[in-house]
């Protein structure tokens, strides 16, 4: 603490800075009068050795005190904090002077030792006190401040209050440009105290542009390296989009290679399988015209049951294709739907073929409920039924076993039966369209590419398992529990 005289200065040396508080230990007062100030006629090399290091160890602490704080407003505060040992001031400011602009701020304050929250705003750094504040002139000196008006606004009334003897105030300086200014009222001074103030304030100030100069390009650096940080993480996240649309792209290309392939079997399909039809009725229309001309009527009935028997099968492929092409749309709007209803509906409808082939048919009564468009619901369950009644073979027990339960998040379904089995090369390969494992037996291979379709629209899938020939299948399928938000029309 340094407190003014007439007797001179009195220092008392902090010797150790609370970093929480900012307060310092004391040591035994040191007086040094103005005879013994450096230059004095009375002066002795112990006094002069005395005061220098008295002074070099206040710097010192200071010094000290502004490397241990990590922001900007710390720095301030310990700025104000220390100038008590440095300046005996009533109260001391940090002010800032904004670029390009005529407004200059508060950092810190101190008054009577303690420590004041910054002003909130900002001032008029044209205003004639703040203006010679903050004109970059050096050490300046005002010692008549009552003839600036004390009413200006808040930061002249603070600083003028109790008429102080003096402002002093020194440029604050950052890479050698001035940014502002440490500003000192005393309540006292004499004449005589200038040139040790000088030397303390200017040496003082210097000490602030430094430790301002460091923290400041500290705060940049840091700020670069969060930028860098910001920078690498949304590189980051880029870089996990992009993997994630060429993962996306990648399952696009899949599902195009495979529509592809899916493709050329429907071209080869519509050129061969309706090309059949067409040369069966070309060849009887052939046989038709000669039996007419032969009067044979035998002849020509069996000419007309093959020309028919062709046309249906075109009509029928045609059909299918068709409603193949129409998955995608609604037939009826969505509803929920018991599972148990619609296998009893199209068990009712195939009720005659079930007779005659004696297959025993068995539906749970407590299957689960669905939300779905009910006809092609129906559709998956008629073609898997008509599936299993067409490839139950020779089984002299023949049964179809139809069931659904709730597992985790979504709906299992089952359609079971004991008839000829799949063999595990062909589980995968029964869904592809026209791919028909067994020639001899009668249909298009459409139906369980149709049925592929429709549970996919339904947001579910569907597999089958069989241990082999001879061993039946089962034909599962799945609905999400909530498939309002999963239907994909």
């Amino acid at each position: 603490m340094l407190e003014t005289s007439h007797a001179g200065f009195v220092y008392q040396l902090p010797c150790q800075l609370d970093q929480s508080s900012g307060e310092h230990e004391r040591l035994a007062p040191v007086a040094i009068s103005p005879d013994e100030l450096p230059g004095s006629d009375a002066a002795n090399d112990a006094a002069l050795g005395q005061g220098t290091a008295l002074v070099l160890r206040i710097l010192h602490e200071a010094v000290s005190s502004f490397s241990r704080q990590r922001s900007l407003g710390d720095l301030w505060t310990s700025v104000c904090r220390n100038a008590r040992w440095i300046v005996p001031c009533e109260r001391m400011a940090v002010l800032l002077s904004s670029s390009g602009a005529r407004e200059c701020s508060v950092a810190a304050r101190i008054e009577a030792g303690q420590m004041l929250d910054c002003f909130a705003t900002s001032f008029d750094s044209g205003a004639e006190l703040t203006e010679k504040l903050l004109a970059n002139k050096g050490v300046q000196w005002i010692t008549e401040p009552q003839e600036y008006p004390p009413d200006r606004d808040e930061l002249h009334q603070w600083l003028l209050k109790e008429q102080p003897a003096a402002l002093i105030s020194v440029p604050l300086k950052l890479d050698q440009k001035p940014v502002g200014a440490l500003v000192f009222a005393l309540k006292s001074y004499s004449a005589s105290d200038q040139p040790l103030l000088n030397s303390l304030i200017i040496g003082y100030s210097l000490y602030v542009g430094m430790a301002y100069s460091l923290l400041n390009a500290m705060t940049e650096l840091q700020g670069s390296r969060q930028q860098q940080d910001l920078l690498l993480s949304e590189i980051e996240a880029k870089n996990v989009e992009l993997e994630e649309r060429n993962a996306d792209i990648e399952s696009k290309n899949l599902v195009l290679e495979s529509q592809n392939a899916e493709l050329e079997r429907f071209t080869y399909t519509v050129s061969h399988d309706l090309k059949a039809p067409l040369v069966t009725i070309s060849g009887f229309l052939g046989l038709l015209q000669k039996d007419i001309e032969a009067q044979d009527k035998m002849a020509i009935e069996g000419d007309l049951k093959h020309i028919s028997s062709a046309t249906s099968k075109m009509a029928q492929l045609l059909n299918e294709l068709l409603e193949l092409s129409r998955i995608g749309r609604l037939m009826n709007s969505p509803e929920d739907l018991s599972l148990t209803n619609l296998a009893r509906d199209v068990v009712e409808r195939v009720a005659i073929l079930l007779d005659e082939r004696g297959i025993e048919i068995e539906i749970a009564d407590d299957m689960p409920m669905v939300f779905g468009d009910p006809g092609r619901l129906y559709e998956v369950f008629q073609n898997l039924i008509d599936n299993a009644i067409k490839f139950m073979g020779d089984q002299t027990v023949p049964k179809i076993e139809i069931g659904a339960f709730t597992n985790d998040d979504e709906i299992r379904c089952y359609v079971r039966d004991n008839g000829i089995g799949i063999s595990s090369d062909y589980h995968q390969r029964v869904f592809d369209l026209f791919d028909r494992l067994d020639l001899k037996i009668d249909g298009t291979g459409i139906g369980l590419a149709l049925v592929k379709r429709i549970i996919e629209v339904h947001g579910g899938r569907i597999w089958v398992e069989s241990e082999g020939e001879g061993c039946g299948s089962t034909f599962w399928f799945t609905f999400p529990l909530d498939a309002s938000q999963s239907l994909s029309w």
